[in-house]
């Protein structure tokens, strides 16, 4: 069925302590959610009661019953909450069986609170596996189930929904039967059953009986799971029990002849899917012994007498008919029947062959198909590497080529201001130097202090300090000093040797001692 997202809880609802997750599963009856319980800090599945063709959503998330609907609805939901209280019964603790840990009624409705189990339904397991079960098998998951239908009928419970989306299967691959909603409690003989809901291929004749015509009891239940057996053996589902009333056209399992199974077992469940309830296995217990040791073991049933009716008979004896006419046309035609035998097996190799060879070849075009996929695929992806390869290379040397003007940017300014201060220097070395012999303290003193902030010294500024120890009354705070002036001299003399340069100007220092 589609999920209709309209009447479900939003995300983030909170419900007491839990606060709803995520839709997991709709049916015509309720929604299930799976919800956090802030309480233990735990996962748990909440089933909400609402039956959508008596109620619907309000925009401030309470369920609203239609107007003609509303007793249904309020006896619905009191069945909904009496169920969920017996399912909780201690005595009813089976791992069969799910855990019902909490119900309680809120937004005009009820919920019932479950654990949480990891796995999925036994309906979508098949829709992914198409699995045929053997015996084996079959007896496994069956064992586990009988024994919580067991204890269910004990205490006077029928389950009234056993089907495939209502069989859960454990991550241990342990099966669990569900949504007990439509659980009712057994009737005596002298109550009439009433709110049957039913499901096509799994519901037996009582679920669609008029009130009062047909009693539900365990056979019920077996019924539907012996519907789930059949399709689980054969991969087809039961025909609906209406359309088996009159005109019973399924095919049993004995005539399906499954693979892998026992006499005792396929008599089983073509004994348990009787369309008469009284016909049925009356009990778990009468089942299980039909299982092992096959229809005479539940001589404490009432059977009807099988009364032959032509019928039932008359298509099969129609079709055998034909097939004797075209036996005994096929001898007259082919005197040599040997002949015609070998002809027949000559043209049924022949079509073998010619199938083998369309399925290779059909395999080998899947094949080529899957490779130019892959091959699609993989140029895509190669594809992309070389652009993603491209552009990291472009934003790389965009990258490289910033840094490096950058870099360029800086070193001009750095040389353009070292050009700027060279040209300084020299200039107050040119005036300095014009003025010596004038004797302009002045600027020379200017000339000195920039050329003591400016180190390391060179050859020109050596020879200025040296000149400066030549005044008579000492400059800028340094003392006349012809000893010193003359050695400033030749550490001028020596540098202007190293530079290349001659400074003509230096006074002869043969007088003093360096």
């Amino acid at each position: 069925m589609t999920e209709n997202l309209d009447n479900a809880l939003p995300v983030g609802t909170h419900l007491k302590h839990y606060v709803i997750e995520k839709l997991l599963g709709q049916g015509g009856f309720s929604l299930v959610y799976l919800a956090r319980d802030e309480s233990l800090a735990r996962p748990v599945a909440i089933k909400e009661y609402l039956p959508e063709q008596l109620a619907k959503r309000t925009k401030d998330n309470t369920v609203s019953p239609y107007t003609q609907s509303q007793p249904t609805f309020n006896e619905w939901r009191t069945n909904f909450i009496k169920e969920a209280r017996r399912i909780a019964q201690p005595q009813l603790s089976h791992p069969a069986i799910v855990t019902v840990l909490e119900v309680f009624e809120d937004n005009n409705t009820a919920y019932m609170v479950m654990p949480y189990y990891a796995g999925e339904t036994l309906k979508h397991f098949q829709e992914r596996t198409h699995k045929c079960w053997n015996e084996a098998e079959l007896k496994t998951f069956l064992e586990p189930l009988l024994n919580a239908l067991e204890l269910l009928h004990q205490q006077n419970i029928l389950h009234r929904d056993i089907a495939p989306d209502n069989i859960f299967l454990k991550d241990n691959c342990q099966p669990m039967l569900i949504d007990f909603g439509a659980a009712r409690q057994i009737k005596n003989k002298h109550t009439q059953s009433q709110n049957l809901l039913h499901k096509h291929g799994y519901s037996p004749i009582e679920h669609y009986s008029v009130r009062g015509k047909s009693q539900a009891g365990s056979w019920t239940d077996i019924y539907s799971l012996a519907a789930v057996v059949y399709e689980l053996a054969t991969g087809k589902k039961v025909h609906p029990v209406l359309d088996r009333v009159n005109d019973d056209q399924m095919p049993s399992l004995k005539a399906c002849h499954p693979v892998g199974l026992s006499a005792n077992f396929i008599t089983s469940i073509d004994f348990a899917l009787a369309i008469k309830g009284k016909d049925r296995p009356q009990s778990i217990s009468a089942w299980r012994d039909c299982m092992k040791m096959g229809k005479q073991a539940t001589s404490n049933t009432k059977l009807t007498p099988v009364r032959f009716n032509f019928k039932n008979y008359q298509r099969p004896l129609i079709i055998l008919g034909i097939g004797l006419l075209i036996g005994v046309l096929a001898y007259r035609l082919f005197p040599d029947y040997q002949t015609w035998q070998k002809e027949r097996d000559r043209l049924a190799a022949i079509e073998l062959a010619q199938a083998e060879a369309e399925k290779k070849r059909l395999e080998a075009i899947q094949l080529e198909e899957r490779k130019k996929i892959q091959e699609e695929e993989n140029n895509t992806r190669l594809a992309a590497i070389q652009l993603a390869q491209a552009e990291t290379e472009k934003t790389r040397l965009a990258a490289i080529q910033l840094a490096q003007a950058e870099t360029e940017a800086e070193a001009a300014q750095q040389t353009k201001a070292e050009a700027a201060a060279e040209k300084t220097r020299r200039e107050v070395i040119k005036q300095a130097k014009t003025r010596l012999n004038g004797k302009d303290e002045t600027l020379w003193q200017a000339a000195v202090i920039y050329l003591e902030s400016h180190e390391p010294l060179d050859g020109e500024a050596m020879f200025l300090l040296g000149a400066s120890y030549t005044f008579p009354n000492g400059i800028n705070g340094i003392k006349h000093d012809e000893k010193l002036a003359c050695q400033w001299f030749k550490k001028a003399a020596d540098a202007g040797n190293k530079q290349g340069k001659h400074y003509a100007e230096l006074p002869p220092c043969t007088n003093y001692k360096s």
